[in-house]
């Protein structure tokens, strides 16, 4: 067992890189800039939200 995630072809590159940069990120965001962050996407937070 690695810690290497495999998302095989159900992602583009674009979609990956967008995840990497995420990330990368992740240490200084604020939960106000996540937010931010979510609604300029357009997405919206959801208790219920499951994958």
């Amino acid at each position: 067992m690695t810690g290497m995630a495999s998302f095989d072809a159900t992602h583009s590159e674009e979609e990956l890189l967008g995840l990497v940069f995420f990330v990368q990120h992740l240490r200084d965001m604020t939960p106000g800039g996540y937010t931010a962050m979510v609604k300029a996407a357009g997405l919206q937070r959801s208790e219920g939200h499951h994958h």
